[in-house]
């Protein structure tokens, strides 16, 4: 069977509205270490998780690339990431993980994960001029 990927935003997709990084759960990227936001969090847009969705693909080839040397892995990770006004990303980090063999080949799937949602350029916010923190989940099943 083909293997399947899920990128989900869970506001979009029941609420109609963003989803939101919680100030608590500053991001944390792939190897542990966190990092502050120094952005408002605030609600994202159809238009973000629409984004998002678009990119599927790309998030689908970290997975597929790994899974080779890694066939048992499946799991998802939930991506934090600080947009510039203009939709640039300023930050982006792993804020919650599930993975089904933890450690091997997950680490590699957040770190491409990470470094492709890094050069993405998203819509622009309507925050006058404020940073904006959004969060989507990437799930990944054989």
């Amino acid at each position: 069977m083909r293997t399947l990927t899920k990128l989900t935003c869970t506001a979009l997709v029941f609420a109609g509205s963003g989803c939101v990084a919680r100030p608590v759960n500053p991001p944390v990227s792939a190897y542990g270490s966190a990092t502050t936001a120094a952005a408002i969090p605030t609600p994202g847009s159809p238009a973000v998780g629409n984004f998002v969705r678009s990119q599927g693909p790309q998030l689908q080839f970290c997975y597929e690339d790994t899974r080779t040397a890694s066939p048992d892995l499946a799991g998802s990770a939930t991506v934090a990431v600080t947009l510039a006004p203009d939709g640039n990303v300023v930050n982006a980090g792993i804020i919650r993980r599930s993975w089904s063999a933890q450690g091997k080949g997950s680490d590699v799937v957040e770190s491409c994960v990470l470094a492709r949602v890094k050069r993405w350029k998203f819509p622009a916010n309507q925050l006058d001029g404020a940073d904006q923190v959004v969060s989507f989940a990437v799930v990944f099943t054989r």
